[in-house]
């Protein structure tokens, strides 16, 4: 078979979680979706494996007003926050990934790819972690002239407002 009469065939379809209806909470289902957030995996990818609800459903549990909705929420974000560590982790080891010396043609695309995954990794930390991983800000002033806020209240003489008035025509009820 030549390249042009090859057929060309789709790429198989993603298959998705169940709908958001259909997955009523779950402790065992609870408990895969908190294990695989602390393994580092988004609860995007969590969703899409068959029989897994959808991220709305999850998040919905989160905001239950419930006992167990509370509960829930608490395992959610301490798996989250171990996820995120794991993240750090992973940007020690795109940093220190010399894979690329290997295919010496591809080397540029690599390292693009490498600088892309690991900026990422570092702006979500920065929001999401702000005190531990944000951009520290300082501000600082001249000791020997320092900044001085003042706020004067200075007496103001009230505006006289013109009187308009109205001028009626009667009580005149009568159509012209």
């Amino acid at each position: 078979m030549t390249a042009s009469q090859k057929k060309i065939v789709p790429p198989p379809k993603r298959q998705r979680g169940g709908r958001a209806g259909e997955h009523v909470y779950s402790e065992q289902i609870a408990n895969q979706i908190c294990e695989q957030l602390t393994a580092g995996l988004s609860l995007r990818a969590i969703c899409r494996a068959p029989g897994m609800p959808t991220e709305g459903a999850v998040r919905l549990w989160t905001h239950e007003d419930s006992e167990r909705g509370r509960e829930f929420a608490t395992r959610y974000a301490r798996a989250r926050s171990i996820g995120y560590e794991r993240m750090v982790e992973e940007l020690l080891e795109i940093a220190d990934d010399t894979s690329f010396k290997e295919t010496p043609e591809l080397a540029s695309a690599m390292v693009q790819q490498q600088r892309l995954a690991a900026e990422m990794r570092r702006w979500l930390l920065s929001k999401v972690f702000p005190k531990l991983y944000g951009d520290k800000v300082e501000i600082t002033g001249d000791p020997d002239a320092p900044i001085v806020t003042r706020i004067e209240l200075v007496p103001v003489q009230p505006r006289q407002l013109e009187a308009k008035t109205i001028e009626h025509e009667g009580n005149d009820t009568s159509d012209e």
